[in-house]
């Protein structure tokens, strides 16, 4: 992971080289300020608040099952150049990105987890009870979860869910706010098993009030290790009605 941070104050990156699982903070002039180094992988990083959020994958950046994932807080000790790393969320499911905002109405930030895994895995959003007490909730119970973004998106005041779905089925579906702390499920657009999808925003491109679909797919690490002509970057256009269709493609092999 890669973060540039704002304000002209350098940019953090996480390694997990031989085990080797460090979070490194460079400063404008790109000269070193710290290192931390962590049991796993450190693969998200967000700040928000005053606070900092990281997402570590588990013990194997590799493609596994295993649940070693967690979202911790990082309090930055200016004094002694120490840092307490608290954890929130723990026993994830290779977690590749997050999402935070307030799904319930309560006030309190709550997290949507792309529990990416492997053969098995899950997109999950985890309900905050306060007291750093998070209660998980499914929504997709598939594995390949790589992108999720929360937003109300049809206007209603409610948050609502887009996410990116890798791995075996792939596509972007779209959980609209219920108000019970339910969300219902539509999939907005299918992609091949092969698509290798990776990276999707949300975006008005034609100016018209509705949120479009930038998309971006290009890992070609898998069984298929060739050239692929829809390896890209795509814009797909909201209708008003949550259907998308294709407005712009642009061909780059391997894009990320």
């Amino acid at each position: 992971m890669v973060k540039i941070l704002p304000d002209n104050r350098g940019l953090v990156f996480g390694d997990g080289k031989n085990r080797n699982n460090v979070l490194t903070f460079l400063n404008s002039k790109l000269a070193l300020q710290r290192t931390i180094s962590f049991e796993h992988t450190p693969v998200h990083y967000l700040e928000k608040s005053g606070t900092v959020f990281l997402t570590t994958i588990g013990r194997n950046l590799y493609h596994n099952d295993l649940k070693h994932g967690a979202v911790q807080i990082l309090n930055f000790n200016k004094n002694d150049n120490k840092t307490n790393v608290t954890t929130l969320i723990s026993n994830l499911q290779r977690p590749v990105s997050m999402a935070y905002g307030d799904l319930n109405i309560d006030g309190l930030e709550d997290i949507v987890a792309c529990e990416y895994g492997d053969l098995t895995g899950k997109l999950v959003w985890y309900e905050n009870n306060g007291n750093d007490t998070y209660e998980a909730r499914i929504l997709n119970n598939r594995p390949g979860a790589i992108k999720a973004i929360i937003k109300d998106s049809n206007g209603d005041e409610s948050n609502d869910v887009f996410a990116l779905m890798a791995q075996c089925d792939e596509g972007v579906f779209y959980y609209e706010n219920q108000g019970n702390g339910s969300f219902k499920e539509k999939r907005v657009l299918s992609f091949l098993p092969l698509n290798g999808s990776q990276y999707m925003e949300l975006a008005d491109f034609s100016n018209d009030g509705f949120d479009d679909i930038m998309y971006v797919c290009g890992d070609n690490a898998d069984k298929t290790p060739i050239l692929k002509a829809y390896h890209d970057a795509y814009i797909f256009l909201n209708d008003g009605e949550f259907n998308f269709h294709q407005a712009y493609f642009f061909h780059q092999n391997g894009a990320y």
